[in-house]
């Protein structure tokens, strides 16, 4: 398979779908995990998602399948650029320096998930686009001790800037 690409205008359409979970609002979950969300959850009051354990380990396994696989979608994408004959040497040192951001960005989340599971933070999916860092925590509230770990192991790994760290935490019931 080969892509009729003209300009480098795909490559940036790429990129700023590859930050896609983490530029969503905190509120704002996919279709299939909002979905799969609402069905488990009963007896709630509008606009309270109170979600058990389970559900939480499920959302966040679900939030990770969704990354990785946006990620290996836009991976390919600017693969087959970069080895298709009719782009631009331009263009394909862009797609191959987006692959690199790409590659470096999923290290990293791996990395911080790591470090935040050491921490106690077990369920926690991180997403890094291009200036800014979204991290959900499986707690319902973190202390300011937690808080402060939490943006430490960030700024450490990323050196992003507090203003650029989100942290967002989920409700849930045991």
């Amino acid at each position: 398979d080969t892509m009729d690409i003209s300009d480098a205008d795909e490559v940036s359409s790429v990129a700023s779908n590859e930050g896609a979970i983490g530029n969503q609002d905190d509120a704002q979950v996919s279709a299939p995990v909002q979905d799969s969300i609402e069905s488990d959850i009963s007896d709630t009051k509008v606009g309270e998602a109170v979600l058990t354990e389970a559900q939480v380990s499920d959302f966040i396994t679900k939030a990770k399948l969704e990354r990785e696989q946006t990620r290996a979608k836009s991976k390919e994408m600017l693969l087959n650029m970069i080895e298709n004959d009719s782009i631009d040497a331009s263009s394909k040192k862009q797609a191959e320096q987006k692959v690199l951001q790409l590659t470096n960005n999923m290290e990293m989340e791996t990395q911080i998930e790591q470090l935040l599971g050491a921490k106690g933070f077990i369920n926690s999916v991180v997403s890094i686009s291009n200036d800014s860092l979204d991290v959900l925590i499986a707690k319902e509230s973190l202390t300011d001790v937690e808080k402060a770990q939490v943006e430490d192991i960030i700024m450490r790994k990323t050196n992003m800037d507090l203003d650029q760290i989100v942290i967002s935490t989920m409700k849930n019931q045991k």
